[in-house]
């Protein structure tokens, strides 16, 4: 086997690894991504923490590249585009920061949820 070969082969322990079914369900669309990935429910919110915490450590751009790509996957959460607001507002990108915001409020008017006053006026 040619040596530019080898990594699409991979060893036997990692094709074991795979589930086949569930990245046939996401290739047939029956699935979202972190299905298809065969992610555990607590990578996902490990993640979205992560995200959090990467925008409290004021690391924005490394939190908008989380949240969106946990976005990308299919998992959504009401403080997603509350926290990319956030971030764009913080990288002087108003316009984005306002169409984040507008989505999160409606995302949370939908949803029947409500900031309180402190984290609201902190969020803008």
């Amino acid at each position: 086997m040619a040596i530019h070969q080898a990594d699409l082969a991979s060893s036997r322990r990692d094709r074991e690894r795979v589930n086949v079914a569930a990245m046939t369900g996401y290739l047939e669309g029956e699935a979202d991504l972190s299905d298809g990935l065969d992610l555990s429910p607590e990578l996902v919110h490990s993640l979205r923490r992560q995200a959090h915490a990467l925008m409290t450590a004021g690391r924005w751009q490394r939190c908008i590249d989380v949240v969106l790509a946990l976005v990308a996957m299919g998992s959504v959460h009401p403080a997603d585009p509350l926290m990319l607001a956030h971030c764009y507002r913080a990288l002087g990108m108003s316009q984005a920061a306002e169409q984040c915001q507008a989505h999160g409020d409606r995302m949370m008017q939908a949803m029947g949820l409500e900031l309180p006053e402190a984290l609201e006026e902190e969020a803008r």
